[in-house]
């Protein structure tokens, strides 16, 4: 799953980001602001991983493996639990490079976040 486009800043160094990133305004919530002009935000991230969700949900396979960036699965976490937009202005999800989750459907139609960002299997040799 693609990354939040970083538009003009995308395939740029960390220093250049740095340097030129637009400061995100102390009363504007994270999820509206663009760090570049050009950017997407969160929230359009999100509406984007929608759609994705959407075609999931439609298949009639019901197991998937969902690879992607932090930012990425961390707004399709917030989609599967049918968390509405508006409280994701308070709150996140933040997971540590190669952590794994596993989300289920029950029978009554509720959503589970069975398994959080587990890096366990790291520590194995």
């Amino acid at each position: 799953m693609r990354e939040i486009n970083l538009g003009s800043a995308t395939g740029k160094s960390q220093v250049w980001f740095m340097a030129n990133q637009k400061p995100r305004p102390i009363d504007l919530p994270w999820l509206y602001h663009k760090v570049m002009p050009d950017a997407e935000s969160a929230e359009e991230a999100y509406y984007r991983v929608s759609k994705f969700a959407d075609e999931l949900e439609n298949l009639k396979d019901k197991n998937f493996i969902i690879v992607g960036h932090g930012g990425s699965l961390s707004l399709f976490t917030a989609r599967w639990l049918k968390l509405p937009v508006p409280i994701l202005e308070n709150t996140a999800f933040q997971g540590s490079a190669g952590g794994v989750s596993f989300m289920s459907e029950r029978d009554d139609n509720a959503r589970v976040l069975n398994v959080w960002n587990d890096t366990s299997y790291m520590l194995l040799k």
